[in-house]
């Protein structure tokens, strides 16, 4: 609920111009098992947001039509993996028609996607360090014929911080 409310947030202005959906997706959970990652809304369903008042003129709930649960699938089964579900949302990327794809999610999940699909000897902080909150970042995401199986990886020239960036550990324990 937090990462689709941030979007929620940050795109409004998209949203109501160009009629665009926030979409649901489980595989964007957070990895984590702790009780507050739990999903909100049940299978196919969205999420009750609050909109603050600055955002919408009206402090109200954001009104669903801005929103499609169609891949929301509850919450993450038992046997699932964060692997799995970053594994999974790559596979999502590249089943859509667009270009670019515009996620929203939590900065563990994103550590661990940029930990994943970067070159395993190409050192970046996106590796060590997770983004900060509303943090923007850019990439590529290739998807790859190797040893005859699809694979997907970063580009390390690719990543480009929009916004915000990433959490300095050293700064923040100073």
């Amino acid at each position: 609920r937090r990462a689709v409310a941030t979007a929620a947030v940050g795109f409004w202005g998209r949203l109501k111009r160009h009629k665009d959906k926030i979409i649901i997706l489980s595989c964007l959970q957070e990895i984590s098992r702790n009780v507050d990652t739990l999903a909100l809304a049940p299978p196919k369903g969205v999420p009750t947001i609050a909109m603050p008042r600055e955002v919408d003129g009206k402090g109200k709930t954001l009104d669903p039509q801005y929103m499609d649960g169609k891949f929301n699938n509850g919450n993450k089964a038992l046997s699932s993996n964060g692997g799995k579900r970053m594994n999974e949302f790559a596979e999502w990327c590249f089943s859509r028609e667009e270009n670019t794809i515009i996620a929203a999610g939590h900065s563990l999940f994103f550590r661990s996607f940029f930990q994943q699909y970067l070159p395993k000897s190409f050192q970046h902080q996106a590796k060590k360090d997770k983004m900060v909150n509303a943090g923007v970042v850019a990439f590529t995401l290739n998807k790859i014929l190797f040893s005859g199986k699809m694979v997907y990886a970063i580009p390390q020239d690719s990543i480009s911080v929009i916004h915000g960036g990433f959490e300095d550990k050293k700064k923040k324990k100073a």
